[in-house]
């Protein structure tokens, strides 16, 4: 596949060495691992590319930001502690038309919407999915 050179890996982690292997079957310039919600309109983090990691997604993008939350105490986690990840980006949906109660069950008054999915920060702010 000579047309394939940049690929995104998202959904579910994928192990180091079938990355590299399939860089190198299918002469792929570069891999990146994103984290995207259909309700961010696109990524919300990445590895830079050519830094596939598979315990990580790597950094905010620019536009987002990322938090963890105790959601029973209502607080934000700090690094390597788990918890519900909540984003805040520039992309983000507003609400689900006409679904008051839907929108309100997910966004946050100031703008962070809960992602429902879990996860935690390293101490430089990498966000990794558990």
């Amino acid at each position: 596949m000579p047309q394939i050179k940049k690929v995104l890996l998202g959904g579910s982690a994928v192990q180091k060495s079938l990355c590299k292997d399939m860089c190198q079957v299918f002469d792929i310039e570069t891999m990146a691992n994103i984290y995207a919600l259909t309700e961010a309109f696109g990524p919300v983090c990445g590895t830079a590319p050519g830094h596939v990691t598979t315990d990580n997604v790597g950094f905010p993008v620019a536009g987002c930001k990322v938090k963890i939350m105790d959601t029973a105490r209502g607080e934000t986690m700090a690094a390597f502690e788990h918890g519900e990840i909540w984003i805040q980006c520039i992309t983000a949906m507003k609400g689900y038309r006409g679904r008051p109660e839907d929108t309100a069950a997910v966004l946050t008054a100031d703008g962070w919407l809960r992602t429902g999915d879990l996860g935690y920060l390293d101490d430089e702010g990498r966000l990794y999915i558990v």
